[in-house]
């Protein structure tokens, strides 16, 4: 007896694995969110689309991070400038200052470019100072890009590593569509996309 083409029930089967183990990767690994606030302006602007790796290599400074503040339900994405043990200095008007060393900046038009090894991050400067905070092992210091928003560890101080939920890798532009690397396309619903 010869073997025709599958039958439907075991379609149906493989349909189903393919798409659970889709998800469990997603969910598992990362996935695209919105960012709706403007810490990370001018390189990623409110209603950006993200991609979220949740299964992340050591954080450097320079890498864009996703956030839950200890302690709270507040999440966010900010710029890593220092990794502990490190003494992180934010002077008015000036660059940050990481183990007594200015952070390399340039100006452009409408602001700064950070350096930062290999990453370069475009800065909008301003906002409130910070004086010297230490920031332990195992703990990050965040700032906004945009530093007039100042909900960052210039206010909540450094964060343990374990509360970054994933390194933000790519952004894709604003609303419209999303290409999920997969074939398939994301349309923005008008929800955040949660990554936990």
């Amino acid at each position: 007896m010869s073997r025709g083409a599958p039958g439907p029930l075991r379609s149906l089967a493989l349909g189903a694995a393919l798409i659970i183990g889709v998800l469990a990767f997603r969910a598992g690994v990362g996935g695209p969110l919105v960012v709706e606030g403007s810490t990370l302006s001018p390189s990623v602007k409110p209603g950006s689309w993200v991609w979220v790796w949740k299964v992340h290599r050591d954080v450097q400074a320079g890498d864009r991070v996703w956030v839950r503040w200890p302690g709270s339900d507040l999440t966010g994405a900010y710029r890593v400038v220092a990794v502990g043990p490190a003494t992180v200095e934010v002077p008015l008007g000036a660059a940050v200052n990481v183990d007594g060393r200015a952070v390399p900046v340039s100006s452009t038009e409408g602001g700064w470019i950070e350096q930062y090894e290999d990453r370069a991050a475009h800065i909008i400067p301003g906002g409130p100072g910070c004086p010297a905070t230490t920031v332990p092992a195992g703990h990050v210091f965040v700032l906004s890009d945009a530093r007039p928003v100042a909900g960052d560890s210039r206010v909540h101080g450094a964060i343990p590593l374990d509360a970054i939920l994933g390194t933000i890798a790519t952004s894709s532009g604003r609303l419209g569509r999303l290409h999920d690397g997969f074939g398939s396309r994301v349309k923005h619903s008008g929800a955040v996309l949660a990554i936990e």
